[in-house]
């Protein structure tokens, strides 16, 4: 993946690595580099990768410069900016592109971190009264349509969708969002999705990475057609050859410390949505589920990928979305 740096300031020194060189008097300047390591030959600026994020360092502190990073402002000096350098991926689902990896991941068959709904940091500790606006197991104090759970004073705020500050996919990479539950749904009927026991050869730790794949489509006939375990697959798909991601079946976590429960990785998946808990089948006027968000939910052998909800205090996979425009 590239990504596009924006750059502006006065009296900055020439840069160079792998062709990456401006000199910058009151110029604007943009960079299409590869993630790697950039260190400008003057030590004003250093353009570095740590884990799977690429930071951008300056100094001496005399330089004062602002930039901007897909779309987003950083202030320097004194300051490092990190952002999610994962690959954009177009399935044809109007205008949404999603990331190749999950949110936290090094790679784009590893697993990534685990969040709670509506948090923004993995802090291996998945209990209500744990984890943010989940006071108890049946109170909330943000995103709910309902009195009978809601301890945030007044009255609820019917808040279905989460706020940017809890969104964990922007606090990475502000150009980046948690798919609604529209926005997951989409993925679910309107692509060929094909499950593989150790995707392109890779592990994960001492296991194999399985998980689906999840293809754009070829041909209308594919849409919504779904290949479990042991299934044939359709002729004419390859990872090699064809646009698609792989959600890697990362299990969940529950409870905290040594009670922590961490279920089935290698045969379920939970990805989370940005949408509050909702069901289709509830008989009410309210078809949202305050103590739970909306995910996205497989398994090895009998579940197929489907819209779902769990408990907000429960820790998740998260796919980082992006609008095209």
């Amino acid at each position: 993946m590239t990504s596009e740096f924006t750059v502006t300031g006065t009296s900055l020194p020439t840069s160079s690595a792998e062709s990456l060189s401006a000199l910058m008097t009151s110029c604007t300047h943009t960079y299409r580099t590869k993630a790697g390591e950039f260190t400008s030959k003057s030590t004003s600026i250093t353009l570095y990768v740590q884990n799977v994020y690429l930071a951008l360092q300056m100094s001496p502190l005399q330089h004062n410069i602002d930039i901007t990073i897909d779309g987003t402002k950083a202030k320097l000096p004194g300051h490092i900016y990190t952002i999610d350098r994962s690959g954009l991926v177009d399935l044809g689902l109007s205008g949404i592109l999603w990331s190749d990896r999950n949110v936290g991941a090094e790679n784009v068959w590893d697993y990534g971190g685990y969040f709670a709904w509506g948090e923004t940091t993995t802090n291996g500790n998945y209990s209500a009264g744990s984890v943010r606006y989940v006071p108890a197991e049946d109170r909330v104090t943000k995103y709910c349509t309902s009195y009978d759970y809601w301890s945030g004073g007044g009255d609820p705020d019917n808040k279905t969708q989460l706020d940017v500050e809890d969104d964990a996919a922007y606090a990475q990479n502000t150009a980046w969002h948690m798919p609604t539950r529209d926005e997951m749904t989409a993925l679910v009927l309107n692509c060929y999705w094909e499950w593989t026991d150790k995707y392109e050869g890779h592990t994960i730790g001492d296991a194999d990475a399985s998980g689906y794949i999840v293809y754009m489509l070829k041909s209308d006939a594919d849409k919504d057609v779904v290949v479990m375990y042991e299934d044939t697959p359709k002729v004419g798909y390859s990872t090699s050859a064809d646009t698609h991601i792989f959600l890697p079946a990362a299990g969940i976590k529950i409870g905290t410390g040594y009670g922590e429960e961490y279920s089935s990785p290698g045969t379920d998946a939970y990805y989370w949505t940005a949408t509050l808990g909702f069901s289709p089948y509830v008989e009410t006027d309210d078809p949202y589920i305050p103590l739970s968000g909306s995910n996205l939910h497989f398994d090895k052998l009998y579940n197929e990928p489907s819209a779902n909800w769990y408990s907000r205090y429960s820790g998740q996979s998260v796919r980082a979305v992006r609008r095209s425009n």
